[in-house]
């Protein structure tokens, strides 16, 4: 089993046109991107990195325009929302950060720290899973004051 490190380090030397390795570190992407629209986060030195899996018409349609966050307290966790532009409609994802998990408080210390998520979209390309694009997001300081 791969540390989340060797996960992420993999994922970022990889290029668009080509997949991602189906053995070693990337191999856990594989086996846990199985439908559409799943997400799955790393904690970075300097941002949060979220993966975000779905359709290849759906991640080719997202245009360059910045994605929003949205912040929204959820009982004792809080909801996060990322907002991309597509050519006909946005698209939204979204996640938990429950404060009552070990994971998600490591993942919300980054995030309130670092204020930046990195989102990187992923698809199956032929049988591949391919990383087609990357957008780096500034979280606002009123928006991150939401997280505990």
């Amino acid at each position: 089993m791969y540390v989340n490190e060797k996960i992420l380090e993999e994922l970022l030397r990889s290029e668009p046109d080509i997949a991602l390795p189906r053995e070693g570190p990337c191999a856990h992407l594989y086996r846990n991107f199985i439908d559409r629209d799943e997400i799955m986060l790393f904690a970075g030195e300097d941002a949060l990195h979220v993966l975000y899996f779905n359709s290849y018409e759906v991640i080719e349609a997202v245009d360059d325009t910045p994605p929003g966050v949205f912040i929204e307290p959820w009982g004792a966790a809080v909801m996060v929302l990322i907002v991309v532009s597509g050519i006909d409609d946005p698209t939204v994802m979204r996640f938990t950060l429950d404060p009552d998990n070990q994971l998600h408080r490591q993942y919300a210390g980054v995030l309130k720290n670092a204020g930046r998520i990195r989102l990187h979209l992923l698809t199956l390309v032929e049988g591949g899973l391919h990383r087609m694009k990357t957008r780096e997001i500034t979280v606002p300081p009123k928006t991150l004051s939401v997280i505990p």
